[in-house]
C-alpha cells in the first residue's frame, strides 16, 4: 500500500520526499502534497493508523499541522507537542495526546482521530419519578419520558419498566470500574468491555452516559449518534420490560 501511493506521488511532484517539509516557491506544490496524502489515507472513521505509522515522522508532524489548520486556520501547535506525534504508534487504543487546548489525537483501534476537545465537562443532573411523570426532560439530544409501555419501538429509543427502577436517577458521564448486566447477559461486564464488545469507536466512547439509580447501579447506557449503530444504546438486564410492565421510562 504504501509503495503504491508514494509512487504515484512522486509522479505528480518529483522529489517531495526531500521538500515537502519546505515552505518557499513552491509552498503550492506543499499544499497539494498534504492532500493529496490526506485523501489516500482519510476513511470514514479517521487516519489510517498502518498508513500513517509508515510515514517518516517529518511528514506525520507536517500532516497533523495540516489537518489542524484545516479545521482552525492559523492556530499555533508548539514544537513539543507537535513532536509528541511521534508516540502515537505507542499508544494504547482510546489514549490520546494533546496538540493544543482545543485540539487532540486519539488512537483508535485502526486509526488516528483528530477530536476538538469537550470545553465543558457534563455535569450530572438527577431526576425523580414524579417529575417525568409530570413531564418531559430534554437533555442535550436525548428526551426522557415516563409512559404507558405499549407497541415500542425499540431501534429508536430505550425503554425500561419504570417500576423497577430504584429511584431517583442520575444521568453522568461513564467511568472507569462501572459495571453493568447488559440485556441478555446473565453476568456483569464493565462498561468499557462493554462499549469495546459494541464497537463503539474511541472518540464516541468519551461522548457516553449512563443512567445510574439511587442503588447505584447502572440501568442504561446511552449512546451519543453513531454511524451504523442500530441501536441507541443499551439497557440493563434488570430493568427489562416485559409482559406485566405497564409504565415506562423511555429515553430517545
Amino acid at each position: 500500500m504504501r509503495n503504491e501511493w508514494t509512487d504515484r506521488l512522486s509522479e505528480f511532484f518529483p522529489g517531495w520526499k526531500d521538500n515537502v517539509l519546505s515552505i518557499g516557491e513552491e509552498a503550492g506544490n506543499y499544499e497539494e502534497a498534504l492532500e493529496w496524502i490526506t485523501n489516500q489515507m482519510t476513511e470514514d472513521d479517521g487516519l489510517n493508523k498502518k498508513a500513517f505509522d509508515q510515514l517518516q515522522p517529518g511528514l506525520q508532524r507536517a500532516l497533523v499541522l495540516f489537518l489542524v489548520k484545516k479545521q482552525r486556520p492559523g492556530i499555533q501547535i508548539s514544537e513539543a507537542n507537535l513532536h509528541r506525534v511521534s508516540e502515537l504508534k505507542k499508544l494504547q487504543t482510546g489514549k490520546k495526546i494533546g496538540l493544543t487546548s482545543e485540539f487532540s489525537v486519539i488512537r483508535d483501534r485502526d486509526h488516528y482521530v483528530i477530536t476538538q476537545n469537550q470545553e465543558d465537562a457534563f455535569s450530572p443532573q438527577t431526576f425523580t419519578r414524579s417529575k417525568l411523570e409530570h413531564s418531559k426532560v430534554e437533555v442535550g439530544n436525548h428526551v426522557f419520558t415516563i409512559e404507558q409501555f405499549f407497541s415500542p419501538d425499540l431501534s429508536k429509543a430505550l425503554f425500561m419498566d419504570a417500576d423497577k427502577i430504584s429511584w431517583p436517577i442520575t444521568l453522568r458521564e461513564w467511568k472507569d470500574g462501572d459495571r453493568m448486566q447488559p440485556l441478555g447477559m446473565q453476568g456483569h461486564q464493565t462498561v468499557a468491555e462493554h462499549l469495546t464488545n459494541r464497537k463503539v469507536s474511541a472518540v464516541d466512547k468519551e461522548k457516553v452516559l449512563v443512567i445510574e439509580s439511587f442503588e447505584e447501579s447502572i440501568c442504561a447506557l446511552i449512546f451519543p449518534p453513531i454511524k451504523n449503530q442500530s441501536s441507541p444504546g443499551t439497557i440493563s438486564e434488570q430493568v427489562k420490560c416485559n409482559s406485566e410492565t405497564k409504565w415506562c421510562l423511555k429515553i430517545k
